[in-house]
């Protein structure tokens, strides 16, 4: 974790020294990690040291000190990067669906069960599409629809 916290403040001071929409091409260029990577160590930084030196006004260019590191760092020992980074806010933690990891809690389901939902649901629809068109069509004959019509128009059709 030290060593994130250390990259990323590195990162965030090359970002401050590049212009407006240079990052991105620095990043392809110089870096063996993509952009977002490195705009999680940037966030890991910030969320760390970066929040006391905010609140002491200490320059990002000023020298990162052994004592900062130890206290953003203390007791994260036994956590993993990923389970700090989702402590600190930086990276959002999957959802659990239950059951096993392999699985997500859920039986796979085969090609013909999906196609047979599908259909179902397209049946489905089709069946309240002509429920509301018949109920539409019920509620026109009561109010006597043609009343409604211009005179011009009211012809009615031929039986």
């Amino acid at each position: 974790m030290r060593h994130i916290i250390e990259a990323g403040w590195e990162l965030a001071k090359q970002k401050r020294l590049l212009g407006y929409g240079q990052w991105a091409a620095w990043c392809e260029e110089k870096l063996d990690i993509s952009q977002r990577t490195a705009d999680k160590y940037i966030a890991t930084f910030q969320r760390t040291v970066g929040v006391e030196r905010a609140q002491q006004s200490v320059s990002l260019e000023a020298k990162l000190l052994k004592k900062e590191l130890d206290a953003a760092t203390a007791g994260m020992e036994e956590k993993t990067v990923r389970q700090a980074m989702i402590e600190l806010g930086v990276i959002k933690a999957a959802k659990s669906w239950g059951g096993s990891r392999e699985g997500a809690g859920r039986k796979a389901k085969s090609e013909s069960e999906t196609v047979a939902e599908k259909l179902e649901a397209i049946a489905q629809n089709e069946t309240l599409l002509w429920s509301a068109l018949k109920g539409a069509l019920d509620t026109l004959v009561k109010m006597d629809a043609w009343a409604f019509w211009p005179r011009s128009r009211r012809s009615r059709p031929r039986r």
